[in-house]
């Protein structure tokens, strides 16, 4: 359906858009990948430098085969404070989130929607971990895990 390309090997994420899994407005697949609208405005957080990552892991139960998606964002403290606010938690938690995922390589992906289940699985808070660092100088982080079992890999979005 998509033709994956890669540029160079690069990895790590850039950048993280967080919507409400309810949010997806409307979505258009197309040759080069997906065109989504969202209804709502997105939670943006400015992520630390190489320390985001994204992982698929496809398994098999009973000759099923499922995608576990991984979104696992690190920011400072002091720009993570929304992912602490009670709101966002209940929704990442009980409702879910969408998330516009883009690659250090410049590669966008919707995660927590696909063609199949829509937004019956949407990425859920796995862990919220508060780190202070080792080092007297390091910034204190925030590691936020989101992950969502579905039947599809992520789509690409087009640009």
């Amino acid at each position: 359906m998509f033709e994956t390309r890669y540029l160079k090997p690069k990895g790590g994420v850039a950048h993280v858009a967080l919507h409400a899994a309810d949010a997806v407005g409307s979505l258009a697949v197309e040759d080069d990948g997906c065109r989504v609208r969202f209804t709502d405005v997105p939670l943006e957080v400015s992520l630390a430098d190489e320390c985001s990552l994204f992982e698929e892991q496809l398994s098999t139960d009973g000759g099923v085969v499922e995608v576990c998606h991984r979104l696992t964002l690190v920011a400072d403290r002091n720009f993570a404070q929304p992912w602490l606010d009670d709101d966002f938690l209940n929704r990442a938690t009980c409702e879910g989130l969408v998330a516009e995922v883009t690659l250090c390589d410049s590669r966008r992906l919707l995660v927590g929607y696909s063609l199949r289940l829509a937004s019956e699985q949407p990425l859920r808070l796995r862990s919220l971990i508060a780190g202070s660092g080792v080092r007297a100088n390091d910034t204190p982080t925030l590691t936020l895990s989101l992950e969502s079992i579905d039947a599809e890999m992520a789509m690409p979005i087009a640009y």
